[in-house]
């Protein structure tokens, strides 16, 4: 009987313990992911907005097509790394989370000309 009063208070002591340890580990990760924007940028019939903003690896890039004909975003990383937004019909928005560093490059595949160079800085 005394045997298993001591080893729930060992387990407890020790699930407190880990709870202590982890505890500032979850504050932290908080802080950090509320660090990253949500910026916005229109697509008009053959351009997209310049950026009125500053973005970090993390931020999210919302794309609000303004427009009354669909375009078709893509992203081209340092790396050469390519990432599609697919098609986007009037009206709609696509969004997408800045994964690097460097110049990041939007196109449209439908219109060549839509081109717009972000400057990203790396996450703090």
């Amino acid at each position: 009987m005394k045997h298993d009063s001591n080893r729930r208070k060992v387990t407890a002591i020790m699930a407190f313990g880990a709870l202590a340890c982890a505890a500032p580990m979850l504050f932290v990760s908080r802080i950090a992911g509320a660090a990253a924007a949500e910026h916005v940028l229109t697509l008009n019939h053959h351009e997209l907005s310049e950026p009125d903003f500053n973005t970090t690896v993390g931020d999210r890039i919302r794309i609000v097509n303004g427009a009354d004909i669909a375009h078709s975003i893509y992203i081209t990383y340092e790396d050469g790394r390519i990432v599609s937004l697919d098609t986007q019909l009037p009206g709609t928005d696509k969004t997408f989370v800045v994964e690097s560093a460097g110049t990041v490059l939007l196109r449209c595949w439908i219109h060549p000309v839509i081109r717009q160079a972000l400057v990203v800085a790396p996450a703090k």
